[in-house]
């Protein structure tokens, strides 16, 4: 974070100063954002799990709290194949629940595009 914060007081000499500088600054400033983009992408495939279009449905129908029985109607397969997919969606998030899975997938923001 770059801070422009100072003890001193912001006198006409300061702002002229900063004036002249924030080209250069807001260059900096576009320079470190692009550069960290990298970086965030590379970190963002380590924090959210890849899902299947399928595992990506049973996430949105579990956060809307359908059952595994309401989840094989709605997506016309059997309660096993839904129970796969769960269990599936359970170890790429590494937790042992559907309610730790609805909670970590609304924490990273997937159920927003789920």
């Amino acid at each position: 974070m770059l801070s422009l914060a100072s003890s001193e007081d912001f006198t006409a000499r300061t702002k002229r100063d900063l004036s002249l500088r924030l080209p250069a600054l807001t260059l900096l400033r576009d320079v470190a954002i692009e550069s960290a983009q990298e970086h965030i992408a590379g970190h963002l495939e380590i924090v959210v799990p890849k899902l299947t279009k399928r595992e990506k449905e049973c996430l949105k129908w579990m956060a809307s709290g359908k059952s595994t029985w309401e989840m094989s109607q709605i997506l016309s397969c059997s309660e096993a194949t839904i129970n796969f997919h769960m269990m599936n969606i359970r170890s790429k998030f590494g937790v042992f629940s559907r309610v730790a899975v609805v909670f970590k997938a609304a924490r990273i923001g997937l159920l927003d595009t789920a």
